[in-house]
């Protein structure tokens, strides 16, 4: 199955994140049973929609996702940008320098250029 369909049936709560995160993400038996579920259950025709709430009726109290943090960052008074912490090292400084040169280009065009 590609990794992206398996990103977005996480994204979809049909599916626990990986045991390990990142690029080399690494999924256990318990990931590979649901998938199964996942893919018998479309075969027989049902949504996403319908497949959430077969997988989701057998669980006794309702689970809530993860908390996520978000570090944000104010570039002018009234920009704002929000970005979730924990991305990788590497991806944080791009992320630092494109945030660098955006607040740059704000200024400038504050200034008239």
């Amino acid at each position: 199955m590609p990794p992206r369909t398996i990103r977005f049936y996480i994204s979809r709560g049909l599916l626990d994140g990986p045991l390990i995160a990142g690029r080399r993400a690494r999924y256990g038996t318990d990931h590979v049973e649901r998938l199964k579920k996942i893919r018998a259950l479309q075969q027989d025709g049902l949504t996403l929609n319908a497949i959430a709430g077969v997988l989701g009726a057998g669980r006794e109290e309702a689970d809530l996702p993860s908390p996520t943090t978000w570090n944000s960052y104010q570039l002018q008074e009234d920009v704002v940008v929000w970005i979730r912490e924990g991305s990788e090292s590497w991806r944080a400084k791009h992320i630092r320098l494109a945030l660098e040169n955006f607040a740059d280009q704000l200024r400038a065009i504050d200034q008239g250029g």
